[in-house]
């Protein structure tokens, strides 16, 4: 298994779509990438963790349901994998909604939680449980290896056609936690590694 390293941090939606700056070098790298070996390989999946950077903007916060699974989809279809695996991240539940930077990361979070329903061949994993490095915007190292087994994990069970059945699965405990707590993120400074 080989990462095709394409994130660049502190980017908001727009420069991912289809068109953007960041989705044509997405493209660039991962055809780069899957040339000019002695054997053919496969793209096996997409990991996405994005969103920070439009939960300070009310219009793109407003819109963002729509234009997440538009953009993935295009994305896919440019890498020429229109089914390809799509495993999309939680923000920190520790993002300081007072900041106005932050304010939309409700809605944001449901947008990412909600897409495997827009999609198919899907799967979100959750960010509950984990700390950040001291900034409430950054994963510490250890949430971070913790955040890169969810996926892992996600990503093996879409392997191995349960996709649909931890879609379901995840959504239903999404469903639960909003439930208890109106889909708010917590304040509490001790979520810090």
């Amino acid at each position: 298994i080989g990462l095709i390293p394409c994130s660049h941090g502190g980017t908001e939606l727009a420069r991912w779509e289809e068109g953007g700056d960041l989705f044509v070098e997405c493209v660039r790298r991962v055809q780069l990438a899957l040339k000019g070996h002695d054997r053919p390989f496969k793209l096996g999946g997409l990991f996405w963790h994005q969103g920070e950077n439009d939960c300070g903007d009310a219009s793109s916060a407003a819109t963002y349901a729509q234009r997440l699974p538009k953009a993935l989809y295009a994305l896919r279809c440019a890498l020429g994998v229109p089914e390809l695996p799509v495993v999309l991240g939680e923000l920190g539940y520790w993002l300081d909604q007072a900041d106005a930077d932050y304010v939309h990361a409700p809605a944001i979070n449901a947008a990412i939680v909600d897409a495997p329903q827009a999609m198919s061949n899907c799967a979100c994993v959750s960010a509950h449980g984990l700390a950040h490095k001291g900034d409430r915007l950054h994963f510490c190292a250890e949430s971070a290896e913790e955040l890169g087994r969810r996926y892992a994990s996600a990503w093996l069970e879409m392997q191995s056609g349960a996709s649909d059945e931890y879609g379901a699965r995840m959504k239903r405990q999404r469903r639960a936690t909003i439930a208890d707590e109106a889909f708010t993120f917590p304040q509490s400074p001790e979520q810090v590694c």
